[in-house]
């Protein structure tokens, strides 16, 4: 376990080459611009202690657990910006685990219109921690965004997915604001696809470096991940949590040099 932690963290904090981050969100998926054997590690925290009860006493909810998740995205193509897609979550609230693998890309790269649309296909199961069985289904994705933002400033995100193994649907809606080159206020809103429950809303701040991205968010569910989200909410406070990214160029460490 110390020497996975320790390649994660290597990797994280490595000094290879990088290049200008990709536009990304707290939770929704957003169209690649990966390029070959470049690699995105997200690791993603939601505190369990809700920050409008007592905030100084649970320390703005890090007190009382929390829900994590570790990604990793792989790119195969500059053409397609196809990727390899992976990770594991842990949901505090509701005790599970869930790991996932699949594949990503660009849909529309023969078209020259200024959109993207990104597909992805995710295999995943989920065990309870307290139960020996794990279950496991399909989750698709569609992730639709302009190439540029409207009025050098806005970025709109819409999220379209399936979720097979409790058949319900994924709407989610997101936009990233520019304050100016490195500082940026994001916002999403997921519609939930279980009846009884109300929509997740998150609010943040984004500071974007060559290598990383640094997220700060409120939002009105503990939980993390796209899929769980989608279910909807039943809690009534604020939640607080981060998200940090690390952008690493691989090209010429695993295989033959990139010709750019």
């Amino acid at each position: 376990m110390r020497k996975i932690a320790g390649f994660v963290l290597s990797v994280i904090f490595a000094s290879t080459p990088l290049f200008a981050y990709q536009h990304n969100l707290p939770n929704l998926r957003t169209a690649s611009t990966l390029s070959k054997h470049q690699v995105v590690i997200d690791v993603d925290h939601r505190f369990g202690g809700a920050v409008d009860h007592d905030p100084i006493n649970t320390a703005l909810g890090l007190s009382e657990g929390a829900s994590v998740g570790l990604m990793a995205r792989y790119g195969l193509s500059e053409t397609t910006h196809g990727e390899i897609v992976g990770g594991l979550k842990l949901h505090d609230a509701t005790s599970e685990s869930e790991l996932e693998i699949g594949y990503s890309q660009d849909l529309l790269y023969v078209l020259d219109i200024p959109a993207r649309l990104q597909g992805q296909i995710t295999y995943f199961t989920v065990k309870n921690l307290n139960e020996s069985s794990r279950d496991g289904n399909l989750y698709y994705l569609l992730a639709l965004q302009p190439k540029k933002p409207f009025l050098e400033k806005w970025t709109p995100v819409l999220n379209l997915g399936y979720d097979g193994f409790s058949t319900g649907s994924t709407v989610g809606a997101g936009v990233e604001y520019a304050i100016n080159d490195s500082w940026f206020v994001v916002g999403e809103v997921i519609e939930p696809n279980t009846k009884g429950r109300d929509t997740v809303w998150v609010l943040g701040v984004k500071m974007q470096t060559f290598g990383h991205n640094f997220m700060l968010m409120l939002q009105n569910s503990p939980d993390v991940g796209l899929r769980t989200l989608a279910k909807g909410t039943v809690e009534k406070d604020v939640y607080f949590g981060f998200k940090l990214q690390r952008l690493v160029d691989l090209d010429g460490v695993w295989g033959p040099k990139n010709e750019k």
